[in-house]
C-alpha cells in the first residue's frame, strides 16, 4: 500500500446502507420531479430538488463524519 492510496473502509455494511439509502431518495425524487413538473416551473423545480437533497444529505453527513 503507498501513501497515495485511500485507507480501506471500517464499516463497509454502513457504506453499503448508506449507498442503498440515497438510491431511494434518488428514485423517490424522481417519481416526485414527474408529477410536479406540470405544476412547477423548472428553475423553481430544480432549486427545490437542490434544497431537498442538501436537508437530506447534509444531516447524514455529520451523522457519519460528526458535526
Amino acid at each position: 500500500m503507498t501513501a497515495a492510496s485511500p485507507p480501506a473502509p471500517a464499516r463497509p455494511l454502513v457504506g453499503n446502507l448508506l449507498c442503498v439509502a440515497s438510491m431511494l431518495v434518488w428514485s423517490f425524487g424522481l417519481v416526485a420531479g414527474e408529477m410536479l413538473i406540470p405544476l412547477v416551473p423548472p428553475l423553481e423545480l430544480a432549486a427545490l430538488r437542490a434544497v431537498t437533497a442538501a436537508m437530506v444529505l447534509i444531516p447524514a453527513w455529520w451523522l457519519v463524519e460528526g458535526f
